[in-house]
């Protein structure tokens, strides 16, 4: 992820976080989906559909890859955006990948 998108989900992250810290919950798990949609989108937007179950995994992986990197450096404002990036990365997945795909 590009170091201004990460900064956008950061600063995204910190709106929600005044929210939760309100006592407002629905709004910020709203907020939290609106970042992941957000993501899905300017996925979409940039690169073609998962040309196989096996690369949609792999991009799944490589996000929750670099998600596991800021935890173990003990980043947590940059593991949290990368948890954004799974989560629009599994919602891709779930919506390239049709039943009828093979796993192969």
């Amino acid at each position: 992820m590009g170091a201004e998108r990460m900064n956008e989900i950061r600063e995204g992250l910190r709106m929600a976080d005044i929210k939760r810290d309100a006592g407002w919950e629905q709004e910020f798990l709203d907020d939290i989906v609106d970042l992941v949609r957000e993501e899905f989108e300017q996925a979409t937007s940039k690169h073609d559909s998962f040309a196989s179950t096996h690369e949609g995994a792999a991009v799944l992986r490589e996000e929750y890859e670099e998600l596991w990197d800021d935890v173990k450096a003990n980043r947590p404002a940059d593991a949290r955006a990368e948890a954004v990036q799974v989560a629009a990365m599994a919602v891709r997945f779930i919506f390239d990948v049709g039943d009828d795909w093979s796993f192969s």
